[in-house]
């Protein structure tokens, strides 16, 4: 058997953190960034699509150049990776993007990426938001193509213009609209879309969907199908100051002991400290068998859009600054740094008693 060459070995080691959705290490990155000039395109391809898996602000510098790539291919996943993105040079890049790309899905993952930007760097409130429509309004006027249109209607929804799924309903429901991957994405944002509160609304205009009988489109009605069928997720987040010990603890608990209770667990930090640390590794290791480092690092509020609660961790904070979510006080005063198994995993079935009890008539499908 030849020996696998260089390339082969590089495109192994990133097709396994692309595979496996782990963090790389901070050595690993390092071996990273030494192939963004690599000559194949494939090798440029994966890396863009693996440095999505941690943030650093070298990473997010790599993914602005790779993103005027000259394959077409490295281009739009480096622009889908800068979702993670949260600095001010990142913006008027992606804007560029949304108003010159010859590529509509460079254009559309542009818009995509340009709303997470945003949103990681000047957070998820009403005011963040007016700002955000009012940046984007000239550029969602002039755009014509309707999987570009489908993206900016994403991001309006999740920025509070609720109207915006009335307009993906018009495209879903419009008989003269046969293309296989306008109507796609459309199911895909819905399904991206739908939390407990809003999937009856979401369900009924997919039935009316399917009620249409699009005809020589079997695989968009059975992604329709599969989304009737599916249950919308809770998403809770546990925010304290470094997201380096309780709440990276409360995270890994949820997700493990409570797979089957239709709630997702995630943690962030208001200043994220460099690595979880080393106490709460180890107890992770020893009581679940898991390295929380290939799992989980220390990082900042991002995608804020995708949870529908937040709980403090040792921490107060103002219910204005996120008044998309619902607030649960329950552990403002715990103390962050306390890798205690027995006590978080009471918090989290604290958490998930108060969701399922207060929510009740929301939750199931």
């Amino acid at each position: 058997m030849r020996n696998k060459s260089k390339r082969d070995e590089k495109q192994e080691f990133l097709d396994e953190i692309i595979s496996s959705k782990r963090v790389p290490s901070r050595f690993e990155l390092m071996q990273m960034y030494r192939m963004e000039k690599d000559k194949d395109s494939c090798i440029r391809w994966s890396l863009a699509k693996a440095l999505v898996n941690r943030y650093t602000p070298e990473s997010e510098a790599m993914l602005r150049r790779m993103a005027c790539d000259k394959d077409g291919l490295v281009r739009i996943e480096a622009i889908d990776s800068l979702c993670i993105g949260r600095e001010e040079a990142t913006l008027p890049l992606l804007r560029r993007k949304m108003r010159q790309a010859d590529d509509y899905l460079e254009r559309g993952y542009a818009v995509l990426s340009y709303f997470d930007v945003w949103m990681n760097r000047y957070g998820y409130h009403k005011e963040s938001m007016s700002r955000y429509l009012k940046s984007v309004e000239g550029l969602y006027a002039q755009e014509e193509h309707l999987w570009v249109l489908a993206m900016y209607e994403r991001n309006r929804y999740f920025a509070g213009e609720k109207e915006a799924l009335q307009k993906l309903k018009a495209i879903l429901l419009d008989k003269g609209i046969n293309d296989y991957y306008v109507l796609r994405a459309v199911i895909s944002i819905m399904e991206e879309m739908m939390n407990v509160f809003n999937k009856d609304k979401i369900k009924e205009i997919l039935k009316e969907f399917l009620d249409r009988e699009p005809a020589g489109l079997q695989g968009v009605k059975a992604e329709a199908e599969k989304v009737l069928e599916s249950e919308a997720i809770v998403g809770v987040l546990f925010l304290d100051n470094k997201n380096t010990g309780l709440s990276q603890v409360l995270e890994s608990i949820g997700n493990f002991r409570m797979d089957d209770m239709q709630i997702l667990f995630a943690s962030a930090g208001i200043m994220p400290g460099a690595e979880i640390e080393s106490e709460v590794v180890e107890l992770m290791k020893q009581r679940e068998g898991v390295d929380l480092r290939e799992e989980q690092y220390p990082k900042p509020v991002m995608n804020a859009h995708w949870y529908d609660f937040i709980v403090p961790v040792g921490i107060k904070i103002c219910e204005e600054d996120y008044p998309f979510q619902r607030i649960i006080h329950m552990f403002e005063n715990a103390d962050e740094n306390m890798p205690d198994m027995a006590s978080a995993e009471q918090m989290v079935g604290k958490v998930a008693d108060y969701i399922w009890d207060t929510y009740s008539k929301y939750l199931g499908k």
